[in-house]
């Protein structure tokens, strides 16, 4: 009955994810020239190429470093004291902490950019002559954030089986598209669009929640007059 419930409500959750996932569609198409030529992009791109071809096997302890510290981060967020945290290059890593765990502190390395978020923070207040390098390093972060990602997302994840896969998706997919956005919106020095972003995600999201409910009630309508009919 739990799992039907979730499924529901997950269910429920898709026009709201396919809202803020269009408008960030829109953000990046409507800045195509500011993108192809911001430094965050070129260290975006530059990670991405020595990963495949150098940096895949190198990385190990970095990406499980990330991992645990995305946990411990988000744990601490939600006021969780932290037991133990342990990263290691050969017998991984493993972060514990007192009171009950959620989806959130579970799903952490999957949407938490840890690496990125100092970059973010100091990029408001650097000096205009060090942008482009704040810029690079938070495209380089990012782009180490997900080819984290998409190595280690999977079934065979004990975070994963433990929010349960769909649930996972949907959160994953959510969480990084904010990110993202946000990411770029620092980078292009509109500091501002991430609050007009998020606005216009919730109208398209009660746009799309009104056009399904008149779809579902024009079929009801339909439905309806046929068994009058019989």
């Amino acid at each position: 009955m739990r799992r039907i419930f979730i499924t529901i409500i997950l269910i429920g959750f898709i026009p709201f994810i396919y809202a803020f996932v269009v408008e960030a569609f829109k953000f990046l198409s409507a800045n195509v020239v500011s993108l192809l030529l911001n430094w965050m992009t070129y260290g975006f791109i530059l990670y991405l190429v020595l990963y495949v071809f150098f940096l895949r096997a190198k990385v190990g302890f970095f990406e499980t470093f990330e991992h645990e510290l995305a946990h411990t981060v988000v744990a601490l967020l939600f006021f969780r004291n932290i037991q133990h945290f342990i990263a290691s290059k050969h017998h991984g890593g493993q972060m514990a902490h007192l009171g009950a765990g959620n989806s959130l502190i579970a799903l952490a390395p999957y949407f938490f950019p840890v690496f990125t978020i100092p970059f973010l923070i100091i990029k408001p207040f650097a000096t205009a002559a060090v942008h482009q390098t704040v810029d690079f390093f938070l495209g380089l972060t990012l782009a180490f954030h997900f080819a984290s990602l998409f190595k280690e997302f999977g079934p065979w994840q004990s975070d994963i089986t433990h929010t349960g896969m769909r649930n996972a998706i949907a959160v994953v997919i959510f969480l990084n598209t904010l990110f993202t956005v946000l990411t770029f919106s620092f980078a292009f020095n509109k500091y501002d669009y991430f609050l007009a972003y998020s606005k216009q995600g919730l109208l398209t999201a009660l746009h799309t929640y009104q056009a399904i409910g008149g779809f579902i009630n024009r079929f009801l309508v339909f439905l309806n007059q046929i068994m009058l009919a019989n």
